[in-house]
């Protein structure tokens, strides 16, 4: 019960940061928020955290800085439409081993400017790339190593 409640008020903060300021006391963000905290519960049980903490500060800093990065190189392109762009599909092998991690990968590849997720498989993520030509698949290697760094099911 201390854990629904803690991820119930956990949620109902985040409704409030999200709806800015709103109190999540209506009757369908209430029960929203309420079924978050069961369906975190059901989906992540108390004790099995899959993060490494200190994984996890380092990727962030390091995937904001890519993220930004990327955003500025996007919108150079939107632009200056002389730039080149050479938009396809990138196919890139996966070594994650675990399901969560994985799907992290693939969220963080779509919110990477310029990439976006179109398959992902157990072994394989497929990605839409604006321009082929950059090393996409050199990035999404390093993206995958530090993510999995993130991960206790991906420590070696």
């Amino acid at each position: 019960m201390r854990q629904f409640v803690a991820r119930l008020a956990m949620f109902a903060a985040m409704w409030w940061v999200v709806s800015e300021g709103e109190t999540p006391l209506g009757i369908v963000s209430g029960a929203a928020v309420a079924l978050a905290a069961v369906a975190s519960i059901v989906v992540l049980p108390a004790g099995s955290n899959p993060l490494r903490w200190r994984g996890v500060a380092r990727f962030v800093p390091w995937f904001l800085a890519q993220a930004f990065a990327g955003g500025v190189d996007v919108a150079r392109r939107a632009w200056s439409p002389g730039l080149p762009i050479d938009p396809g599909i990138v196919e890139v092998p996966l070594r994650l081993k675990s399901s969560p991690a994985r799907v992290a990968f693939a969220w963080s590849v779509s919110l990477m400017p310029g990439t976006a997720t179109a398959t992902l498989e157990e072994h394989r993520i497929t990605v839409h790339a604006l321009d082929r030509s950059l090393p996409i698949e050199e990035k999404l290697l390093e993206l995958e190593r530090r993510l999995g760094e993130a991960f206790v099911a991906e420590a070696a």
